[in-house]
This record gives structure tokens, sequence and C-alpha cells, in this order.
């Protein structure tokens, strides 16, 4: 039996060793699953605030200052804001509006912000001249963007025509 304890010892020892490290992995992708509802809710909150300046300011175009963003209360983290922005074009026709979102996070950030909202269809994926909602059901139509947002990054796209 002495001849067989350090053989034991190791295949013990790796046992543990391999179920730690897939315990590791699993607490790996919770964190960045949580990671990115965190900031789906917070992409969706930028959304709801960008909308509350516009709905006070209808006559506005252009693009919001983050730091009027930041006075309606909302905790948007510094490195949030270095990753968002926003602009409000008019798209013709009788003061047509487009409020556009847009973030460089990845697609699953856009995912939680549209389920947080209700599967909320104006959530999505820029391909550059156009994009794509993330809503459940909807399929992977391509919708065309008022103005050029860089391909790849998340956009919150609402259309008014007033």
């Amino acid at each position: 039996m002495g001849y067989f304890a350090p053989l034991i010892f190791s295949v013990v020892t790796m046992g543990l060793l391999a179920l730690f490290s897939s315990q590791a992995s699993v607490t790996a992708i919770n964190s960045t699953q949580a990671k990115s509802r965190n900031d789906g809710q917070a992409f969706l909150a930028y959304r709801d605030a960008v909308m509350s300046y516009w709905q006070n300011n209808p006559g506005f175009i252009g693009v919001i200052p983050n730091n009027v963003l930041l006075s309606t209360g909302r905790p948007f983290s510094t490195d949030f804001l270095q990753r968002v922005g926003n602009v409000i074009v008019n798209t013709g026709g009788r003061n047509g509006r487009a409020i556009i979102c847009y973030g460089t996070f990845n697609q699953s950030v856009a995912f939680e912000a549209a389920q947080a909202a209700g599967n909320d269809a104006s959530f999505g994926v820029s391909s550059g001249p156009t994009w794509s909602s993330v809503a459940v059901g909807l399929g992977n139509t391509s919708i065309l963007l008022p103005t050029l947002i860089l391909p790849g990054n998340i956009v919150s796209v609402i259309t008014l025509d007033l």
C-alpha cells in the first residue's frame, strides 16, 4: 500500500484541481453575465435620460452633453460615460426626429437592455449605415440608420414623426 500512496495522493490532488478550475470557470461566466446585465440596465437608463431631456426640449437637435445628463440625478460611472454617446437628428418631413444612443459594448449588453425594457425592439447593433434589433422574435432585419454609427456599436434608435 505504501507504494500506491503517492499515486493516490496525485490522483486526488488532480481531481480537486480540476474541480476548483471548473468552479472558477463558472464564476467567471456568471460575473461576465452580471456585468452584461448591469451594463444593459445602465444603457437603458442612459437612453431614458436622453429621452427625458428631449421630451423637455422637443426642438433640440444635436448631441446632449454628458454633464447635462448627469444633472438628471442618474448615477452613471465615468467609465460608462466614456463608452456611450447620443445624437438627435432631423429625419426630414414635418419635424421628424431620430433619437440615437450608442455605445462600445458587445451585443449581449444590447440584448440585456432590450430585455430589461420588456423586449424593446429599439435596441440593437450597428453595422455602419444600418442596424439590426436584438429583440427576441424579430429576426435579423437591417434597418437604415439616420446617421452613421460605427459598426459593432450597440444602439437604441427611436424615430418620431411629430
